[in-house]
Order: structure tokens, then C-alpha cells, then sequence
């Protein structure tokens, strides 16, 4: 309202000197008609600031189930060859990012709200077009920044669980361990849960939860398990381990289960 309040008052102050009034202009890479084309070599980061900006029937719809984006801004960009890329777009309180193949109207590869990150493949000589806009309208100082650069190989993991493990006989505490490895550097939470069938009808169980680093090398991983009740005992028993790992760019999960034997 305060800002509606002052336009008025300065036009009314132009007019009464006799002053051609001027008003703020949206940015040239408001529509898709002038998005600011990427060029060679990779990376590139570009800020815009989108206070002006408006929005347009080329505009996506919405993004992640919210409404539809205001102060929208494009970028466009030709692949160069095959590969894997990725977009992303900061700096407003809330931005929602979208990749759109061939044209301002044709097929949607993705769009990511509160964070915009997208990865996506590229094929050689296809164009795409990434329209970035403030999610409910939260601009905040007006100014985002889109990235493009070649994304890694997607994420790969792999958990193992070792085949013996041991126990301590007076509390029930049981330790298991195992390895993980990933296709790149990545953080990693491993978690899992450990069970022992005690005479026919009663187990018992306990969990595990971990942090870790991964990277191409196995890395070893070890959990120290208090069962949930009773005590667990020398002897086979059921271990399963997940792991979900995250690169900055993307997430990966792998599972292992099988029987081990918990020594003394």
C-alpha cells in the first residue's frame, strides 16, 4: 500500500511541474521472447533482479502443488552436446525453477520449489528454456541468480554388512558392522536393525542409525545396538542396513539383510 501511496504522489508531483514521469521497467528477460541466452563454456551464473518483473501466458501453471509463480524470468540455452546438466536458481526468500524442452510451451523435465535445483539430460543441438519465478510472491530483495553447469554421473551407493558380529553377554549389547562405497564423494546415513529369535515365539530386536562420509573407497561402518527388550545372545541372528546418500546435487539408496553370527 505504501508503495502504491508514493507512485501516485510522484506522478501527481511530474504532472504538476510539467515532467514526463518515469517508471521502472521489467527486466529485458521478462518473457520468453527475450530470455537471456546461456553461452559456452560451462559453467554460467547470471543474476537478475525481478522486482519488476511480471508474468505471462507462457508462464508455467505451478510448481510442487503451489500456485502459480509471480515476477517470472527466462533463460534459454542450446545444448552443445549430450549431456548431463544441471539449473539452479537462489537468492529471492522463495524461488521455484523450471526446465522446459524445445520451447517456452513444450515439455516440462522438471521444476523444484524452495531450493531450485533440477538435473536433467541434454541432447545435442535441442534448446531448452528455464523460467524461474518468486514462489507466493516472496521476492524479497529482488534479486535471484541462475546457474547452469555439467551435472556428475548420477549417484551410485552400495551397503554391505559383515557376516560376524559380536556380543556382550552380560548386557545384551550387540555390535555389527559392514562397508559402504560410493560412485563420488557423498554424505551418508546408514541405519538398520538387528534381530535374534530367542526359543520359538520370542525375538529380540534393536536399531541403529549412523552418519558417514562416502567416497569411492569402502568405508567401513559400525553400530553399537541395545536391544528394545531383553538381551541379545551369541549366536545366528537377522541384520539389515540401508543407507541414503546425498551428493549436493542428488540422492541414492541402497538396502542389505542377511543372517549373521554375533560372538562373544
Amino acid at each position: 500500500m505504501r508503495r502504491s501511496i508514493w507512485v501516485v504522489a510522484s506522478l501527481v508531483f511530474a504532472l504538476a511541474v510539467g515532467a514526463t514521469p518515469v517508471l521502472a521497467a521489467p527486466p529485458t528477460n521478462d518473457d520468453p521472447s527475450g530470455a537471456t541466452v546461456v553461452a559456452d563454456p560451462l559453467p554460467y551464473s547470471n543474476p537478475t533482479n525481478v522486482t519488476e518483473a511480471t508474468t505471462g501466458a507462457d508462464d508455467q501453471p505451478q510448481c510442487d502443488g503451489h500456485p502459480a509463480d509471480t515476477n517470472t524470468v527466462w533463460y534459454t540455452y542450446t545444448a552443445s552436446a549430450d549431456q548431463r546438466l544441471v539449473a539452479r536458481a537462489s537468492g529471492l526468500d522463495d524461488n521455484s525453477l523450471y526446465v522446459i524442452e524445445g520451447s517456452p510451451a513444450g515439455s516440462l523435465l522438471g521444476c523444484q520449489s524452495h531450493g531450485s535445483q533440477v538435473v536433467f539430460d541434454a541432447a545435442d543441438g535441442t534448446t531448452y528454456y528455464f523460467e524461474i519465478g518468486a514462489t507466493f510472491g516472496a521476492v524479497g530483495d529482488g534479486t535471484v541468480t541462475f546457474s547452469l553447469d555439467v551435472a556428475p554421473p548420477p549417484l551410485e551407493v552400495d551397503i554391505r554388512i559383515d557376516p560376524t558380529g559380536s556380543v556382550n553377554n552380560k548386557t545384551g549389547v550387540a555390535s555389527i558392522s559392514g562397508t559402504v562405497t560410493c560412485n563420488q564423494d557423498a554424505f551418508a546415513f546408514v541405519y538398520g536393525d538387528l534381530r535374534q529369535n530367542i526359543g520359538r515365539v520370542f525375538t529380540v530386536r534393536g536399531w541403529f542409525g549412523t552418519e558417514m562420509s562416502c567416497s569411492t573407497e569402502p568405508t567401513d561402518w559400525s553400530a553399537t545396538i541395545t536391544p528394545e527388550s531383553g538381551k541379545f545372545a551369541a549366536g545366528k541372528a537377522t541384520a539389515s542396513a540401508n543407507i541414503e546418500a546425498y551428493n549436493g546435487i542428488e540422492g541414492a539408496f541402497d538396502t542389505a539383510s542377511g543372517s549373521i553370527r554375533l560372538g562373544r
